[in-house]
């Protein structure tokens, strides 16, 4: 008997603790919480996501029985080591739907030179980003593996230049 857990269901297992596919309503509950122009910091809950993972995991099973075969089947993970904290925010502000291709860096320690300071693409002080997405137009969800101290939010680094070759021919306009 096979008790390996399928692949497929395992990545939507996962991309549920990330709250993919979580109503908003259920992240939210009141959107006086969500102001415009505001943005709120949190710290993921797990016992609410292990509460998720083992509700979409109950859906099928009628009775006791059911649930222990399910869990003899497909045992739950042992975690070997300590898991860190899962730390994200909510932005609702006219720069998300402005700057729909945002970049959200986040870092764990204050940068020495103030504001002005730059950090590498590949910097190791930077804490790895789980989720960026837009829920709406104008509100957008990160999740951070860890807890930053310095978070960026800048606008897209493409775009399109212009020039022109002037010449000049001696003549005015």
């Amino acid at each position: 008997q096979n008790t390996a857990m399928p692949a497929e269901l395992r990545n939507w297992l996962v991309s549920l603790r990330l709250l993919n596919g979580v109503p908003f309503a259920n992240l939210v509950a009141d959107s006086e919480l969500l102001p415009q122009e505001s943005i709120r910091w949190f710290y993921m809950d797990r016992r609410w996501t292990d509460a998720l993972v083992q509700g979409a995991l109950s859906v099928g099973t009628v009775n006791s029985d059911d649930r222990i075969q399910l869990d003899a089947q497909y045992s739950a993970p042992r975690l070997t080591g300590q898991t860190g904290p899962i730390t994200g925010f909510l932005l609702r502000s006219a720069a998300v739907s402005g700057w729909p291709g945002m970049h959200v860096r986040a870092f764990d320690v204050d940068p020495e030179e103030g504001d002005e300071a730059r950090f590498e693409e590949d910097d190791p002080r930077r804490i790895r980003l789980l989720r960026l997405e837009r829920l709406a137009p104008a509100v957008l969800l990160c999740l951070f593996d860890g807890v930053p101290k310095v978070v960026h939010l800048e606008e897209p680094r493409q775009g399109v230049q212009f020039g022109f070759k002037h010449e000049d021919n001696g003549k005015q306009r």
